[in-house]
């Protein structure tokens, strides 16, 4: 079934209110003949008058050409793809850099001078309020380096065909899935999150809107009956979990019913169509819950367990739990050391070998000021004290960014403290709020919300050092 925008005044407008799509590029055209076993929708035309809207045949060919000027080398073809306004997000390792439109096509660049291969398969596109979201498995190669993952594109309709507002890699490695046998998790509002992503065909009825500030993030939910739910989700039913926040209060309830959710920070021309700026009336809570329902991924739904009364915090646990340990800002001799042995990381070398050929800076750190830069000591009763520094900058679109976090054991008074790293430092920025002693489960240290997309994630230290994400929310929005 085709996919709509709708489109009358909408591009005309949008390029004045500030949506990601301002003088958007022309369309691309074709580069390369591609193969007949690759062009089901490739037969579409290139790009329909803007009165006429845009197909799914349209958007699918869209991708096959974008795929085809990255194949055949037509650097020219590939930058007519993006928008002007537009936002890129790269992660390679500990690096991370968010690029707008002139960073994005000048590191593209040397892929293509080495030769850059693309294949895309499994293409979803779902539409709302003049944006599509394409996601689809890509595999990329450009000398050395190989990536497979899923994919997503932003796309918006223009007078000249269509043009790519936000791009990012979503995943190239498998990701861990809490369950009911994991002993923290995260918990959102009034419940605890018992199983991140859910097949939406198996949702009945309508999503109800949830209230948020205007500029928050949106969010819906469906009250779901436990049979339509895994095994591991529903054996939350009825069990009571201590729920704490970041400074270590703690509420201890029972799981009485669960929700599926989607918490989504929305593209700003759907806020602005919801707002009845296109010459549409304005969107009622039920439509503007259906079209974030409509836009979400499986992976973006989270299944709750609703407390059997209210309480506030950020994560959760079922097991039994000693009182939290705060972790507080390292001072003096001890934040000295810890800032040395941070800055002796092979991992904080390569992030600063990568800041001075981008910035051209070589009198100080990637970390710039130090604003960013934490260490955090705890101090659990009958455990080893623990270390942990993180930094990250502050760069804003194509100014370098980068994050790096690593945690050691402190042994030693606190004027000669002696460190051993426990594990190879992680490419993240992690606020450290505290511990909580699980016993025979071990320690869990809870950090965030960190990042644009607000992160909740714990740390264990045993058997060896690993970091799960917990929780974070859908950003469709392009932030350059």
């Amino acid at each position: 079934m085709p996919l709509y925008f709708r489109f009358t005044a909408f591009c005309i407008v949008i390029s004045c209110l500030g949506a990601c799509k301002s003088k958007p590029a022309a369309p691309t055209e074709p580069t390369a003949k591609v193969e007949p076993a690759k062009t089901a929708a490739a037969s579409a035309s290139a790009a329909l008058p803007a009165a006429l809207g845009l197909s799914e045949a349209d958007v699918k060919a869209f991708i096959e050409r974008w795929q085809s000027a990255q194949n055949g080398r037509d650097f020219e073809a590939y930058s007519r793809s993006y928008a002007e306004r537009f936002m890129g997000l790269k992660r390679v390792g500990a690096y991370s850099k968010r690029f707008d439109r002139a960073g994005w096509l000048a590191d593209r660049k040397p892929m293509f001078d080495a030769g850059a291969r693309v294949s895309v398969s499994d293409v979803e596109l779902v539409a709302a309020a003049g944006v599509t979201r394409a996601t689809f498995t890509q595999a990329f190669s450009s000398g050395t380096f190989r990536d497979v993952g899923k994919k997503e594109l932003f796309l918006v309709a223009t007078p000249g065909g269509i043009s790519i507002t936000k791009e990012e890699m979503l995943d190239s490695q498998v990701s861990e899935q809490p369950s009911a046998t994991e002993s923290v998790l995260a918990f959102h509002r009034d419940g605890v999150v018992v199983e991140r992503g859910f097949d939406k065909r198996k949702l009945k009825g309508e999503p109800r809107l949830r209230e948020a500030a205007a500029t928050d993030p949106i969010g819906i939910a469906y009250q779901v009956s436990p049979e339509v739910l895994s095994p591991a989700a529903r054996a939350w039913l009825g069990r009571e979990v201590t729920v704490y926040t970041a400074s270590g209060k703690s509420c201890t309830g029972k799981v009485a019913r669960f929700e599926v959710r989607v918490q989504a920070v929305p593209h700003s021309g759907m806020r602005q169509e919801w707002n009845g700026e296109f010459d549409a009336p304005k969107a009622s809570p039920a439509q503007i819950a259906s079209t974030i329902e409509n836009m979400a991924q499986n992976e973006e739904h989270f299944v709750v367990g609703v407390l059997d009364h209210a309480c506030a915090g950020s994560w959760s646990t079922a097991a039994p739990a000693s009182a939290f340990t705060p972790a507080r800002a390292a001072e003096g001799a001890l934040r000295q050391a810890a800032v040395a042995a941070f800055k002796a990381l092979p991992a904080y070398a390569q992030l600063q070998k990568q800041f001075v050929q981008e910035s051209k800076v070589t009198d100080r750190g990637w970390e710039a000021d130090g604003k960013l830069l934490r260490v955090m000591e705890l101090r659990v009763p009958n455990q080893p004290a623990l270390l942990l520094v993180t930094a990250r900058t502050d760069g804003g679109c194509s100014e370098f960014s980068g994050s790096l976090s690593a945690l050691w054991q402190l042994e030693g008074p606190a004027n000669a403290p002696k460190l051993s790293l426990l594990a190879p430092s992680f490419s993240a920025y992690v606020t450290l709020r505290g511990a909580l002693d699980l016993g025979d489960a071990g320690l869990a240290l809870l950090a965030g919300p960190d990042d644009f997309d607000d992160e909740l994630s714990v740390l264990r230290v045993s058997p060896r050092v690993s970091r799960r994400v917990l929780l974070s929310v859908a950003v469709w929005e392009c932030l350059c």
